[in-house]
């Protein structure tokens, strides 16, 4: 039995107020407040995603395909612009009973100021390249309006998303995550599964959430396994590293845990009454090995499954340590050394660490505006190397 996922339940996840591992790794490196929407390999990846896991109709409600080409640079203005119409001071909004950017000169010139676009040239000449020598900016805008608040993609990047589709559901290594069972079969695929849970940190309750991609339940061997999907624009032979910066350990082992609460029946109030429906019953299942399903959107073709080793789960949870002196014992810079603040702990945080970096925002900087160890080091830092 396959299940797509439900559109509403992914639109509330993202909505609910919760520790989830995006947030909790940006928090890692500094103040959160990061738009990863206009990341062009998110985007990718969420749109591959909608595609598989949620299914053409859902994927139709979430985007809007365009045939118009506009520059990355003229796109972001126009986009500015189309964003905080309705939120600029009067003196800045659209003129009353105007809908083009021709008509609306003076904003389009206030953008292109905040993007620094073409500053030299005259006025006159700005707006026009924005507009564009077809009108395509114009057009672009206007497909801004009409796409209700849709995500535009263009048609370059459509096709990307139905190739890198396509493999995932015909290779030989991956085609049995993206096609029926067959009848009669004990397996169980259901995609899109959104987690609500809570862990303590030191003695602290944490509010938590997992959006798994795929979970797949096989009724015979009595195992629940996660699985993520993941685009890279990189060789695959480079996941390794890609899992490394992007913290994708601390993922596996996040959702690792999120899925046990939810197969044991320890969820929180917020998990749906679908979900506690399709994992009941199976307390005594075990969660096994955190699967990513990888694809490279410049070479789609061949696709790859990786499997979390223990070790990589271990990373993911508790990090790696290592020991670090307060002081520099060695000459000269002894003295500089002994009265320079340090962050003494862990090399690589685990999830756990991330989580109580969360509980210090939330305790000492909730609007997540500032950098914790800016804050614990005074903004003085020692570099070692």
């Amino acid at each position: 039995m396959m299940m797509l996922g439900k559109r509403e339940e992914v639109v509330e996840y993202f909505e609910t107020n919760a520790a989830s591992k995006s947030f909790i790794t940006q928090l890692l490196k500094g103040p959160a407040k990061q738009d990863l929407s206009k990341n062009k390999a998110v985007k990718m990846g969420s749109a591959v995603d909608s595609m598989l896991t949620q299914g053409k109709k859902a994927f139709d409600e979430e985007y809007y395909v365009t045939k118009v080409v506009v520059r990355d640079n003229v796109r972001e203005i126009i986009d500015h612009i189309f964003a905080n119409q309705d939120n600029l001071f009067a003196s800045q909004r659209l003129k009353e009973g105007t809908t083009t950017l021709l008509e609306n000169e003076d904003l389009v010139l206030d953008a292109a100021d905040m993007y620094e676009y073409q500053p030299t040239y005259r006025a006159v000449t700005r707006v026009k390249n924005i507009i564009g020598k077809q009108g395509e900016g114009e057009v672009y805008f206007r497909e801004l309006k009409e796409s209700q608040g849709k995500t535009i993609i263009s048609e370059d990047f459509m096709a990307t998303v139905d190739a890198v589709c396509g493999s995932l559901k015909t290779s030989e290594v991956t085609r049995e995550l993206f096609t029926a069972p067959e009848r009669g079969s004990k397996i169980q695929i259901i995609y899109q599964v959104p987690i609500y849970w809570e862990t303590t940190i030191k003695g602290s309750v944490v509010d938590c959430k997992s959006l798994l991609d795929i979970v797949v339940i096989d009724h015979d061997k009595k195992t629940v396994t996660p699985v993520d999907l993941k685009t890279t624009g990189d060789s695959l032979n480079s996941f390794d590293y890609v899992c490394s910066k992007y913290r994708y350990d601390i993922q596996a082992a996040f959702y690792t845990d999120a899925l046990y609460k939810l197969v044991v029946g320890e969820y929180n109030a917020r998990t749906t009454d679908r979900l506690q429906e399709l994992f009941s019953g199976i307390d005594d299942y075990q969660v096994v090995g955190f699967k990513f399903v990888v694809e490279s959107t410049q070479y789609p073709g061949s696709p790859r499954i990786y499997h979390a080793s223990h070790s990589t789960y271990k990373r993911g949870k508790y990090g790696q340590s290592r020991l670090t002196s307060l002081v520099d014992k060695s000459l000269p810079f002894q003295d500089i050394a002994a009265n320079t603040p340090r962050i003494v702990g862990k090399d690589i945080p685990g999830y756990i660490d991330a989580l109580e970096n969360y509980l210090w925002y939330l305790e000492n900087n909730p609007e997540f505006d500032c950098n914790r160890e800016y804050v614990t080091n005074k903004g003085v830092f020692l570099l070692e190397m």
